[in-house]
């Protein structure tokens, strides 16, 4: 997690059929722009995968990733709920 300017949450989900056996998901600020970040070979490579028009709160605190669905990940924020995101590319 190099690439990260500074990361506050991460979590380990499924992996893609043809990857790595986990996909790793973070919420990070990498090259200033702070978000939901995928890497499904295992740190190697990330992509940016939330949309810059939904903010999580100000205080995301907690972040989970289905173990049984491909690209499901859950981030809880600071009274705001939980959102939920399904990656399945």
């Amino acid at each position: 997690m190099s690439d990260f300017n500074k990361v506050k949450l991460a979590a380990l989900g499924k992996g893609t059929s043809t990857g790595a056996t986990y996909t790793v998901y973070a919420f990070a600020s990498r090259g200033g722009v702070w978000g939901i970040y995928q890497s499904t070979d295992l740190g190697a490579t990330w992509n940016l995968i939330d949309i810059g028009s939904v903010k999580i709160g100000n205080d995301p605190n907690c972040m989970g990733a289905s173990l049984q669905v491909f690209g499901d990940v859950f981030v809880g924020s600071g009274g705001s709920g939980v959102y939920y995101a399904s990656i399945n590319t």
